[in-house]
């Protein structure tokens, strides 16, 4: 039976995927440099560690991991803090489930914006925790993530849910031994297909899974 619910935040909970899209792409610019093709997608499976360190070694940029995640973040601070929104349900879904099942994120975004886009949003209190992969040491392609955040929200592995929007990060959770929701992005449609393939249940929207509860169906299947 499931206990616990782990949700991933960008393209899960909120709409904010088309805040990253090119955020890479512009602060190489700003830097003058000449980002490669297919840069978004490679930063789609790092953790901010990860991606700073990517550009500090291929672009030769002459700052710290710490300058780099500092610099993004201030281009990406703003936008959180003032055009992100949640999408579709997941206010609804957060309150149907605060009483029954302890909830936390999961994201690679920096905790403290993570935490102040929560607080913003009037969802922060839902959770019992904001694990980031900084936090944990981990990224999202390493099982180890979601084992270690599934243990600090007191749940086994086969007992929680996970959602999730990205193909990888859902590989990743199943292969952790977690039970995996995928949750469609306008932004993922090109690889909708790799993410339906590891979910155990695939939402085209989070509504969709408040329509099944009314229903009294259970959600993923046991």
């Amino acid at each position: 039976m499931i206990q616990g619910l782990l949700f991933d935040l960008d393209g899960t909970l909120v709409d904010s995927n088309w805040v990253w899209k090119n955020i890479g792409r512009d602060f190489l610019i700003a830097q003058g440099k000449t980002p490669e093709e297919g840069l978004v997608g490679k930063f789609e499976e790092m953790s901010f560690t990860q991606s700073a360190e990517y550009m500090i070694r291929e672009y030769g940029l002459s700052m710290t991991v710490g300058e780099v995640i500092a610099a993004v973040t201030q281009m990406a601070e703003d936008t959180y803090l003032t055009r992100v929104d949640l999408k579709p349900g997941a206010s609804e879904l957060l309150l149907c489930k605060a009483a029954g099942h302890p909830m936390a994120v999961g994201t690679a975004l920096d905790e403290g914006l993570a935490r102040r886009l929560l607080e913003r949003l009037g969802i922060l209190d839902f959770f019992r925790g904001v694990y980031t992969c900084e936090t944990l040491g981990f990224p999202k392609t390493d099982p180890a993530f979601y084992r270690r955040a599934v243990e600090l929200l007191g749940c086994l592995p086969g007992e929680t849910a996970v959602f999730e929007d990205a193909p990888h990060a859902l590989k990743t959770a199943k292969e952790a031994g977690c039970r995996t929701v995928g949750v469609a992005d306008p932004w993922g449609a090109p690889r909708r297909a790799e993410a339906e393939e590891y979910s155990d249940r695939f939402l085209q929207s989070l509504e969709e899974l408040l329509d099944l509860q009314h229903g009294g169906e259970q959600l993923p299947p046991e």
